[in-house]
């Protein structure tokens, strides 16, 4: 099992491991060498400052690893980046494909044939990790999972993302899908300054997805942990 943890206020963090994945974030005044004091040799970490992007703290935080659910911040981010050009709208219809419908989970219960309004499927990509809306989302704003992850593809080398393979929109069901932490960290800085006014996404406990009310079961740090603000969990 791969557990994920991500979390942003003032510092980003990112923990690697071969099983459990952390990635989590202090505040400015906690010292990074107190966050992981002492990591074993499956580890791999990095700490950044969130407003400059400095490194604060790391070990081997360019190695590579498979990104899970934290592969669903690229396809929001590439969805974010639809939206802002006016090439989709939040009240946009998708007509939910076999494809989409068949994925495995966590899923939304999509069928194929159904029509859902675009906002939703970002609600539940963001919150609940549904992989029948991550990939419907994927594709009606590229026309395929194959065109959606060439996009991917492309945003990943803008932001300088060089550890990162991408194959899939979802980050399940390939091997061939990998990140770093460093990767990560860029990733979810990028995330919080280009897209602000979706930010509030990550850090939401639950939310209307059309179809039903989806809760984000994984995120319990967010209520017990003061400034956390999100942003992604996933299993593996």
């Amino acid at each position: 099992m791969i557990f994920i943890r991500a979390f942003t206020r003032l510092a980003f963090g990112i923990l690697f491991a071969a099983l459990p994945l952390v990635f989590q974030g202090q505040s400015a005044q906690a010292r990074p060498d107190d966050l992981m004091p002492s990591l074993t040799s499956p580890y791999a970490a990095i700490v950044i400052d969130a407003r400059t992007g400095a490194e604060l703290y790391s070990t081997r935080p360019d190695k590579t690893v498979p990104p899970t659910a934290l592969f669903k911040m690229l396809t929001l981010y590439v969805a974010f980046q639809a939206l802002e050009s006016g090439q989709v709208t939040p009240d946009t219809m998708v007509r939910v494909s076999p494809n989409a419908a068949h994925q495995p989970p966590p899923r939304l219960g999509l069928l194929a044939g159904q029509d859902i309004a675009l906002r939703n499927l970002i609600r539940a990509t963001a919150v609940k990790s549904a992989n029948d809306a991550t990939l419907a989302l994927a594709e009606t704003i590229a026309g395929s999972e194959a065109a959606f992850v060439a996009r991917m593809r492309e945003t990943a080398q803008n932001l300088g993302l060089t550890n990162t393979q991408i194959a899939s929109v979802t980050g399940v069901g390939t091997q061939k899908d990998v990140t770093s932490p460093r990767d990560m960290a860029v990733l979810g800085r990028h995330l919080l300054y280009d897209f602000p006014a979706q930010f509030h996404l990550f850090s939401a406990p639950r939310a209307n997805a059309g179809v039903k009310m989806i809760n984000a079961s994984t995120r319990r740090l967010l209520t017990s942990y003061a400034g956390a603000e999100g942003i992604k969990s996933g299993y593996s």
